[in-house]
Formats: C-alpha cells, structure tokens, sequence
C-alpha cells in the first residue's frame, strides 16, 4: 500500500507510469482476484476515512486514491495498463474526479458512496448535491459551466465544449489525444471480442 500512497502525482503521465509500475511490480496482487479485490476493498477503506475528516488535504489524497480505483476496477492484470488508462470508461470517471475542471467534491463523495459498504458517506453526498451543481470546464476555453450545458467530442466521446467554436478552436490540441483515446478504445473492444471468441 506504501507504494500506492507515496507515489501520487498530479501529471498525468506520471500517474499512468506509477499505475503501469505497480503491476510490473506486484504482478501476484494484480493477477489474483481476490487479492486485488482485497487491495481495492483497502483503497475505498482509506479513501472514505480521508473524506470523513472533511480536511481539504484529505479530500486531495480521496481523489487521487479515487483516479487509481477507476484504473484498478477495469483493469485485468492482462491489458496494456495505458490502454485501460486512456479507455473511455476510465477517462470519463477521471475528467469528473479532475479537481482543476470539476465539481470534484461532489462527484469524488458519489464514487466512494456507491463503494462503501455502509451509508456514512450518504449524506455528505446528498448535501453536496444540494450545495455543488454538476460543473465541468469547456476544455478549449476553459470557462466552468454546468454539465448538461457541455457537448462531448463525438469521435472519442470523452473531451467536452460548450461550444462548436471552442471544439474547433481546440482541434490542433485535442487531435493527439482524440487519437489515444480511440486507439485504447478500439484496443479495448478488440480484447473483449477475442476473449468472448475463445
């Protein structure tokens, strides 16, 4: 768990290298169901106590533990970990749990509720739902809106605009990673379908 915790960084390259390292690492933890189930079941364990105290530092550290459940839940032990990183199922949970383009207090309290157990964490998300509205930044000019206001890419389904103009404006920086995120998608299905051909 050492390696978990003292490894988390902002950059975002940095965290897929940290979450590729680990399963080189533990490749006995990762393989095994029940020990990763075990090792996940940890993480949501410390990462409902982080936001129980309600210190700032700790809903930080709730987040990143978060960004690392969302790789762990669909990852394998098989898959090229940047594949599952750059998926849509994990990019979509990541762009919400961004402290720097969302309301990320109230989604990182919804990820947790749904995984925890008990019901502690319940009310802390119904009064952030009343308090925090659903809030995303357009990624070409940046300007925090409400969600339902936004539009996804409709070629990766992950980057959002709240506007056409933006979309354009920001193609020349989108492109490469549109291209990742496809490339892992398409990657994704093609390992569904072999496993379900065997």
């Amino acid at each position: 768990m050492n390696d978990f915790i003292s490894q988390w960084d902002d950059a975002i390259w940095y965290f897929s290298k940290m979450i590729t390292s680990l399963f080189e690492k533990h490749p006995e933890v990762w393989k095994d169901d029940e020990y990763r189930e075990m090792a996940m079941n940890i993480l949501i364990r410390i990462g409902t106590n982080m936001l129980l105290s309600e210190d700032a530092e700790n809903v930080r550290g709730a987040l990143d533990i978060a960004k690392t459940l969302a790789v762990l839940e669909n990852h394998d032990g098989d898959s090229v970990t940047a594949d599952v990183y750059n998926g849509r199922r994990v990019q979509t949970k990541l762009r919400c749990l961004d402290k720097n383009v969302s309301s990320c207090r109230r989604d990182v309290l919804k990820f947790f509720s749904k995984r925890v157990s008990c019901s502690c964490l319940k009310e802390m998300h119904r009064e952030a739902r009343r308090t925090f509205p659903k809030m995303l930044r357009c990624a070409g000019c940046f300007e925090l809106k409400e969600r339902v206001s936004l539009s996804v890419c409709s070629r990766c389904m992950i980057t959002q605009y709240c506007s056409r103009e933006c979309q354009v404006a920001y193609w020349y920086k989108h492109k490469k990673y549109c291209d990742v995120y496809v490339g892992a998608h398409e990657q994704q299905i093609e390992l569904v379908a072999e496993a379900l051909d065997e």
